[in-house]
């Protein structure tokens, strides 16, 4: 990971089911000086997410940055800023595969954003579990409408954007893929508010191997 972040000059790379305890966490960071883990999990054999800060590319002398937990193991928010006026709220998900369980994540998210100081354009990112639009998986098929209208929620109130699919209109991506039942999704996703998409360029998918 540290040599992929320092080859594509990644700043902040946010990951999911990453199955660190803080003892991992503590020798990963302690055997990679130019990165920095910040990890919100508990289990080693089971979900977990983390932000992967790249020590070359983000000063933190200069840069101060807030972690927030929303949800043991399942979402995070990291809070970024530097100078007078610059931020990043970057909010990273990695949802539950059971439709009643991933509906109540989606939920408590959305409200503990909303209880939350100082949200106004946050980037939702993360592994969702399911998708919004039947062309995202092959073969193609709709989700759980009852999913769909829990994120429709969070979607609308923070105005978020999926940058790849507006970047891409019709065409076909996707981000994983499951042997046993042949078939492919776009389940990792990016989303913007409006007001921070505005910002953004170079939506693409990209395969890293296995890290």
């Amino acid at each position: 990971i540290a040599a992929l972040m320092r080859q594509e000059r990644i700043a902040v790379l946010a990951v999911q089911e990453t199955h660190l305890t803080e003892q991992l966490t503590e020798q990963a960071n302690a055997e990679n000086l130019t990165i920095m883990i910040i990890s919100n999990s508990t289990q080693s054999n089971k979900e977990g997410v983390a932000y992967i800060i790249n020590r070359r590319e983000l000063n933190l002398e200069i840069a101060r940055y807030t972690h927030e937990i929303l949800i043991p193991n399942r979402a995070s928010r990291l809070k970024l800023s530097w100078g007078t006026d610059n931020e990043l709220d970057l909010i990273n998900v990695y949802m539950p595969n059971e439709p009643l369980e991933k509906i109540q994540c989606i939920q408590t998210v959305e409200q503990k954003l909303s209880e939350a100081e100082g949200v106004e354009n946050p980037i939702i990112m993360g592994d969702w579990n399911f998708v919004e639009e039947a062309i995202d998986r092959s073969p193609m098929h709709e989700d759980d409408n009852r999913i769909k209208d829990a994120f429709r929620v969070l979607k609308h109130k923070y105005n978020l954007i999926d940058g790849w699919r507006m970047n891409n209109d019709e065409d076909i991506g996707f981000t994983f893929s499951a042997r046993d039942t042949n078939s492919l999704s776009r389940i990792d996703r990016i989303y913007a508010a409006k007001n921070a998409y505005l910002y953004t360029v170079d939506w693409k998918i990209q395969a890293t191997g296995k890290i």
